[in-house]
């Protein structure tokens, strides 16, 4: 794959993992949560096709570092704007807490590549790493279960059942 082609399929993972969640535009409620969840692990995994796994938890955790740098812009405002915090504060909140989010992407990208190379990696095989590593996050060093992309289907009358 050109290099060209993974970083466009890398922006469509950091655009789909932000679209996954609420925004409020020109004062409406944008949810794309229902579809955009569901597109974002699908465009990380056409960026990290035919990557070794040390490259694919690199490129995962570049991807996870925009993905959840963007979905947590809102804590700039709040250290700025509400908590009169000097802006590089502001920056780097959400960047600091972005890198410990990104590091479970890495682990997913590794992770799968590595089942890729032992033939293990189909759709159930992914799924199921995807939402442990969803769990783990929940739990691991005080948790963080925010912006997890399972939360994004709080509209998906289907799903919300799997949600207790």
């Amino acid at each position: 794959m050109s290099a060209r082609r993974r970083l466009a399929w890398l922006a469509a993972y950091v655009l789909a993992s932000l679209a996954s969640f609420p925004h409020v535009l020109w004062g409406e409620v944008l949810d794309l949560g229902a579809v955009a969840s569901w597109l974002a692990p699908a465009c990380l995994l056409l960026a990290l096709r035919g990557l070794a796994p040390l490259a694919a938890a690199r490129f995962g955790f570049l991807a996870g570092l925009a993905a959840h740098a963007a979905i947590l812009h809102w804590i700039y405002v709040v250290t700025v704007t509400y908590g009169n915090a000097p802006v590089w504060a502001g920056v780097l909140a959400p960047v600091a807490l972005a890198s410990y989010i990104a590091c479970f992407p890495a682990l997913f990208a590794g992770c799968h590549a590595w089942l890729r190379r032992a033939g293990l990696g189909g759709p159930f095989a992914v799924a199921i790493l995807w939402a442990s590593l969803d769990h783990l996050r929940a739990y691991a060093l005080t948790g963080f279960p925010w912006a997890t992309l399972g939360y994004a289907q709080h509209g998906n009358p289907a799903l919300l059942g799997l949600a207790t």
